[in-house]
């Protein structure tokens, strides 16, 4: 396929364009799908007074249903 000056079609220009595209697409799917594999290993960051609990969770209570 190439372009045709006499009959004003660019389908040679069109059609590396949409390659680019796709291989942008591609690429881009790599990039994502490589950083998401493992988000477990993600680490946070955290600023200010960090407390470590080491008793049991305090489960919260359900209100009543004959509360008004």
């Amino acid at each position: 396929m190439g372009d045709d000056p006499q009959a004003g079609t660019r389908d040679g220009s069109n059609l590396i364009v949409a390659g680019f595209a796709t291989v942008g697409v591609g690429a881009l799917c790599y990039l994502l799908g490589s950083v998401l594999r493992e988000p477990a290993s993600w680490q946070l960051e955290v600023s200010g007074k960090v407390v470590k609990h080491a008793g049991p969770a305090v489960q919260a209570t359900m209100p009543s249903a004959s509360a008004p």
